[in-house]
């Protein structure tokens, strides 16, 4: 389904985005997204294909505003059947067969708050679907949930939207959730500024600006020491990062080299490994332990920040100071224009 809207208040937008299967809009916060929603759903003042000028009680969208928006005096089957236009006689009997549908047909008498927060938005999706829309929307999905929780509603909701086969719009910040996406989009600027599959999103995008929304935590700035068919070198102080194929770099271009805190490995004791892969030899300036992981920070040669398993150090406990080996695949490094000159096409991987 592509949608097309031209927002003037309260933030000006002009979009133009292809919604398949599961699509996010990623952007930062005050970007628009839930601004968007609200227009496609009739309840912003825009222009709007494919849904014009239909008022929002015509329209046939599935709305689930950020928080969810339940009634917390009315039991689940009640918020659902709140959003169907039947009989009263057969309203508790659809709210109940579209709660079975998300997996909480037992959980129908029950209200709002003694629901976990996971249950609560298969509450408000199963009200959504009620209206047997031809558009599921969704304001930051993950934003209300406890974040032991997250990783598993967020697989149970691409799992469900999947299952359903509504064409699904979620808008977020946070790249996990799009992570399981079919497509992902970038708002930035007032209008999509890249789109495309996951994959692509989560591995070529166009400018540091996406990089960041899409997970990239290290951005080293360098240039262009060499540029082949089928490889990058890049200078960066005194050291040099190989960083895959050329797509259209020249020598001496000024670039930023993205590379993921989790794709660089880390041993600590002395490897072996040869080029092609980077191989830097450093100590831990800071860390931070995170459940199974551990994030640490190192500033020479390079600043970067890594997130490690812990299995995948062998020696413990490690401490500020800790000698440390880095190798980083040139297969994990996006080289990207720098910002001056962002108007620009990526340049590799």
């Amino acid at each position: 389904m592509r949608i097309q809207c031209q927002i003037k208040r309260p933030l000006v937008l002009t979009i133009d985005l292809e919604v398949q299967g599961f699509t996010v809009l990623l952007g930062p916060s005050g970007s628009g997204k839930t601004t968007l929603l609200r227009a496609i759903a009739g309840l912003e003042h825009s222009q709007c294909i494919p849904f014009g000028n239909l008022p929002p009680q015509r329209r046939s969208v599935g709305y689930l505003p950020q928080g969810y928006g339940l009634f917390p005096h009315l039991r689940a089957w009640q918020n659902v059947a709140f959003a169907l236009r039947a009989s009263r006689q057969n309203r508790k009997k659809l709210a109940l067969e579209q709660l079975a549908r998300v997996g909480l047909d037992g959980f129908a008498d029950q209200f709002p708050a003694t629901l976990s927060g996971g249950q609560q938005q298969r509450v408000a999706l199963a009200r959504a679907l009620a209206r047997q829309p031809k558009l599921l929307l969704l304001d930051e999905p993950t934003s209300s949930l406890d974040r032991l929780i997250r990783d598993t509603v967020i697989t149970e909701l691409a799992s469900l939207i999947h299952e359903f086969q509504i064409p699904t719009l979620a808008v977020s910040h946070d790249p996990q959730i799009a992570a399981s996406a079919d497509r992902v989009a970038v708002l930035a600027d007032g209008k999509i500024a890249q789109q495309g599959t996951a994959e692509k999103m989560f591995t070529e995008p166009a400018t540091i600006q996406i990089a960041r929304l899409v997970g990239f935590q290290n951005f080293v700035s360098g240039q262009i020491e060499k540029s082949s068919n089928d490889h990058l070198v890049v200078r960066v102080g005194e050291t040099f990062l190989r960083t895959g194929t050329n797509m259209g770099a020249r020598a001496h271009d000024p670039v930023m080299v993205a590379i993921r805190a989790e794709d660089i490995r880390v041993t600590d004791r002395d490897i072996t490994d040869k080029p092609p892969l980077n191989t830097f030899r450093t100590e831990i300036a800071g860390l931070r332990p995170e459940g199974s992981k551990i994030r640490l920070w190192v500033e020479h040669p390079l600043s970067l920040e890594i997130l490690v398993p812990r299995r995948q150090i062998k020696e413990a406990p490690l401490s500020v100071g800790c000698p440390l080996t880095l190798t980083i695949d040139p297969r994990d490094s996006w080289v990207l224009p720098t910002q001056d000159h962002s108007d620009g096409n990526a340049l590799g991987r």
